[in-house]
């Protein structure tokens, strides 16, 4: 899960946000309980988001703040999920 994780951050870095979407959405459907979980569910919101595939975004977001409602990245996705409903609704 490790390099599906940097292979979905380098896809993300290099602006190929399907193709970094692909991966993060590969790595959360191969490896649902594994320690990238959290990161890998902001990545593809992010990707997604990019991507203009906004029900996608806006479900890894919502899964992220089920799954991991006191992590310390949870004010933010909660924020970016506000803005997408409210953008994208």
């Amino acid at each position: 899960p490790k390099i599906e994780y940097w292979v979905g951050v380098t896809y993300y870095q290099k602006g190929k946000y399907a193709l970094s979407q692909e991966a993060f959405t590969q790595l959360l459907t191969d490896h649902p309980t594994c320690q990238y979980v959290p990161k890998a569910l902001l990545g593809l919101a992010d990707a997604a988001d990019y991507n203009h595939d906004w029900e996608a975004a806006k479900a890894a977001l919502e899964r992220y703040l089920e799954e991991y409602p006191d992590a310390k990245e949870a004010p933010g996705a909660k924020k970016q999920l506000e803005l997408l409903r409210y953008q994208h609704q």
